[in-house]
């Protein structure tokens, strides 16, 4: 790790739960091995590992499909996805409310053409 992750993250406290060729391996290695229990860290070094760990989303944000940006994670939540735009496409339906939106469209298209 570099001295400023160290210094700036980590009380001399936390910095006993390491040994010497750990504080060598960088930050992001340190966080794969404790997740791999290869090392034993306390709850709290593991935190703070993490949240120094985390500058990579601001470099490299998380991708999500669209399914997944719009919450839909299981078969549950896309079935309850479908379900809901069923009744949107039946609501806009029985109200008409394409032809209506249509019609406004149409009405303001006429009056900015009457002001030219």
């Amino acid at each position: 790790m570099l001295w400023n992750d160290v210094n700036n993250n980590f009380t001399w406290e936390q910095l006993g739960a390491f040994q010497w060729g750990e504080l060598s391996l960088n930050k992001y290695q340190l966080l794969l091995q404790s997740k791999n229990a290869s090392i034993q860290l306390p709850e709290d070094v593991k935190k703070q590992l993490h949240l120094i760990c985390n500058d990579l989303l601001e470099y490299f944000p998380e991708k999500k499909t669209f399914l997944q940006a719009l919450g839909v994670n299981t078969v549950s939540d896309f079935i309850c996805f479908l379900n809901n735009a069923a009744n949107l496409y039946n609501f806009v339906n029985e109200h008409a409310l394409i032809e209506k939106f249509m019609a406004l469209c149409q009405s303001i298209n006429l009056y900015l053409q009457s002001l030219l």
